[in-house]
């Protein structure tokens, strides 16, 4: 990223509600534990983030069901009053029902 754009464009954060859209999971390392499983997902946002993403992910599923996930996603909507599309990451770790884990942009609304 070129430094002088970090400081004219202030970072935007926002909230949303993300809704899955459709899911499917398959098996993608079962040989030991813990499983690897490939996830597909489609994603919208609403509140704050508006939009849609499809998402790859793989997923570290182990015996006692707890999981971590990595995923990959390119979002396009708008945030910030800003139309497009951008490029993000997010790392999700699930023990005891519980859900951790921010996404993290790896391009700005509307880089091309």
């Amino acid at each position: 990223m070129n430094t002088a754009q970090s400081q004219t464009e202030p970072r935007t954060r926002a909230k949303a509600k993300i809704t899955v859209q459709n899911s499917e999971a398959k098996p993608y390392d079962q040989t030991v534990s813990p499983a690897l499983v490939e996830i597909r997902l489609s994603e919208t946002f609403t509140r704050g983030i508006d939009g849609e993403s499809p998402v790859r992910a793989l997923q570290v599923l182990r015996d006692d069901r707890s999981a971590c996930l990595v995923s990959a996603q390119r979002f396009s909507g708008k945030l910030g009053g800003r139309q497009g599309t951008l490029c993000a990451s997010r790392f999700r770790n699930r023990r005891q029902r519980q859900d951790q884990g921010d996404m993290v942009c790896h391009s700005r609304l509307g880089d091309k």
